[in-house]
């Protein structure tokens, strides 16, 4: 193995250990709302793009090896990981994998929130384009676009319309102040 090869290992085992370090807490619900559905959904996308970018990876002869493209691939892939842990982190006990909303919630307004309404989304579409690519080239890339932005925007829309419903005008004061995924961007 080369040593990009070894920090993909590296990186892709430190984005699965989020899953065991960040739980996240959650009600019991025996309803299965859109909300919940959008979360299998991603799921469901991410899985779909990475089994695409492997299939084209091992049967195609369209992947790059281009060092800069593949270490460009790398550094995107960790920027996207280390912004889904700053953003678990900037929310400690009010990070949960579904999204739960109550009058009582407070809006945290400081680390990367403090720019963009929803880094974890963000990040978790950095960590797919750095994924995708390094393992496919701009096939990946192009599958990751079309597959995984829509349904996180999809998300991202009933997750406003829930937070609007349950916070009000404090949560339109709290978005009109923050980026909705790219900052300067979106």
């Amino acid at each position: 193995m080369d040593i990009q090869e070894w920090v993909f290992l590296v990186l892709s085992v430190s984005w699965l250990l989020e899953f065991m370090l960040f739980r996240g807490s959650r009600t019991k619900t025996n309803a299965q709302s859109k909300e919940q559905r959008s979360y299998y959904l991603i799921l469901g996308t991410i899985i779909l793009c990475v089994i695409v970018s492997l299939l084209i990876r091992e049967l195609s002869e369209i992947t790059t090896t281009h060092l800069f493209f593949i270490w460009f691939s790398l550094i995107l892939y960790f920027i996207g990981i280390f912004l889904r842990y700053w953003s678990m982190l900037t929310l400690k006990q009010e990070f949960t994998r579904h999204v739960q909303v109550s009058a009582d919630k407070k809006l945290v307004g400081h680390g990367p929130y403090r720019y963009m309404r929803h880094p974890l989304y963000t990040a978790l579409f950095i960590c797919m384009i750095g994924l995708s690519s390094y393992l496919a080239s701009w096939v990946g890339l192009v599958t990751t676009i079309l597959l995984v932005l829509p349904t996180l925007l999809f998300r991202i829309k009933l997750e406003e319309a829930m937070l609007t419903e349950a916070l009000g005008g404090t949560y339109d004061q709290w978005k009109q102040q923050r980026w909705i995924l790219l900052p300067w961007i979106y």
